[in-house]
């Protein structure tokens, strides 16, 4: 998914634009202009690594990171800038990001591959899972 499929995902979630293609007007310019702090902190809250997005991060740039967590980048960036629009909506976005980032999160316990065990180790020096969704 490259930055430019984020920019559309977070207008088309927020009703700024209809259809597949990046618009940038009058109307999209304030929530394009707030999207990369946004999207560095959905980053971080997914241990996803890598250089910081900016306003001049490239529409091509692909996030070298699991698909699984890289489609979740929309929904939060989607809460964080709509909640003076419609803050019920932007709650949903952030309750869908947040279940997506805990089956994530689960999801990296069940692969052995994994370097993030995500989970607590026991007494006995097991992984134990924490109550996710799976």
């Amino acid at each position: 998914m490259t930055w430019k499929d984020i920019k559309i995902a977070v207008l088309q979630k927020i009703f700024a634009i209809n259809g597949a293609e990046l618009v940038e007007n009058d109307e999209t310019y304030s929530y394009l202009a707030a999207m990369p702090y946004a999207c560095n902190e959905a980053l971080a809250l997914l241990s996803i690594t890598g250089g910081p997005v900016t306003a001049a991060t490239p529409d091509e740039y692909e996030f070298d990171a699991p698909n699984e967590a890289v489609v979740l980048i929309p929904l939060y960036i989607a809460s964080q800038i709509y909640k003076d629009d419609d803050a019920g909506l932007a709650g949903i976005y952030r309750n869908e990001f947040e279940i997506g980032r805990e089956e994530y999160k689960t999801s990296q316990v069940d692969d052995p591959e994994s370097d993030d065990p995500g989970g607590i180790t026991s007494g006995s020096g097991k992984i134990v899972k924490l109550g996710g969704m799976s």
